[in-house]
């Protein structure tokens, strides 16, 4: 039975949108593959346990003892070689699933200090903060916002200000419609 590959995953150089949308699929995929990977190892096994059936069968027939020694040979070697390939892709899957847990530990109340595992936070681990209903980043030494919410935003059309805008300069313009291409121009133009 084939076991289809996983996503790619992602990566803390990731855009928050391309991170996230790799996590989902990436998780998503986690119980199929996980799945596909239980399958493959129970059809090794039951074939491993037909070569032994069949090994005993031929050492009982005399005529063909050593046609049947040699396929039976064959049949287990083939077998224990897809049983060895199912457990490293299990095991494979089992490394892969740790790697992710250790880059996204779900849901918590506060930041954690250590990963799902107990061991030390990776750069662009990520959890979701249920208290302040917000996912966060680890940078590598602080646990920072993942993304900024657009609420309270002013809209790219339609908007309206309602008080002053200051620039570095000390330019302050009133928040009008009047003032809008004065306000353009300024940042255009620097002045």
């Amino acid at each position: 039975m084939p076991i289809t590959p996983l996503p790619s995953p992602p990566q803390p150089t990731d855009t928050t949108a391309q991170f996230n949308s790799k996590a989902f699929a990436w998780v998503a995929a986690l119980g199929t593959f996980v799945t596909e990977a239980n399958a493959t190892e129970a059809a090794v096994d039951a074939d491993a346990a037909t070569a032994t059936t069949k090994a005993s069968e031929a050492s009982a027939s005399a005529s063909a003892a050593a046609t049947s020694a040699t396929n039976a040979a064959t049949s287990a070697t083939a077998a224990n070689n897809a049983k060895n390939a199912a457990e490293s892709a299990r095991d494979a899957t089992l490394a892969a699933f740790d790697s992710f847990d250790d880059r996204y530990l779900g849901s918590k109340t506060a930041d954690p200090t250590v990963d799902n595992d107990g061991n030390p936070l990776v750069a662009g681990a990520l959890y979701f903060n249920s208290v302040g209903g917000i996912m966060k980043v680890y940078t590598g030494s602080a646990w920072v916002a993942a993304y900024v919410s657009p609420t309270g935003l002013l809209a790219l059309s339609g908007g309206t200000m309602t008080g002053n805008i200051t620039f570095n300069a000390g330019q302050t313009f009133p928040g009008t419609a009047s003032t809008g291409k004065a306000i353009a121009m300024a940042i255009v133009f620097g002045g």
